[in-house]
C-alpha cells in the first residue's frame, strides 16, 4: 500500500506541478500589487510634496492695483468722492456714509 504506481505517481506530481504554479501566480500578483500601491503612494507624495512646495503667487491681471495701506484706500476712497466719512474701529476700515454717485445723462 506505500507504493504508488506509475499513473498516480503521474497523477500526483501533475496536482504538485499545478499546486507550485498556482502558487508563483498568487505571490507574483501579490508583488506586482505591492509595487503597484508603493509607486502611487510615492507619486501621491511627489504631487503634494510638488504642491507645498511652489511658492508662486497667483499673478493678478494688469488692471488690478492692490492697496497697502489704510491710508491709501482712504485717499483713494476721498478722491473717487464715493464716501463722506470713513472711520476706523477695531482694526477695520468702516464706511460710515457714502453718497449716492451723480445721475448721468439727466
Amino acid at each position: 500500500m506505500n507504493t504508488l504506481d506509475d499513473t498516480r505517481k503521474k497523477t500526483l506530481a501533475l496536482g504538485l506541478a499545478a499546486f507550485d504554479a498556482a502558487a508563483r501566480r498568487r505571490r507574483l500578483i501579490r508583488r506586482a500589487t505591492q509595487g503597484a500601491a508603493v509607486a502611487v503612494l510615492v507619486l501621491a507624495c511627489a504631487a503634494v510634496a510638488g504642491r507645498a512646495l511652489r511658492s508662486e503667487a497667483p499673478r493678478l491681471p494688469a488692471y488690478v492695483e492692490l492697496i497697502p495701506n489704510d491710508a491709501q484706500l482712504t485717499g483713494e476712497l476721498e478722491l473717487a468722492n464715493a464716501c463722506e466719512r470713513i472711520d476706523r474701529n477695531d482694526g477695520l476700515l468702516l464706511v460710515i456714509e457714502c453718497a449716492r454717485p451723480p445721475a448721468s445723462g439727466s
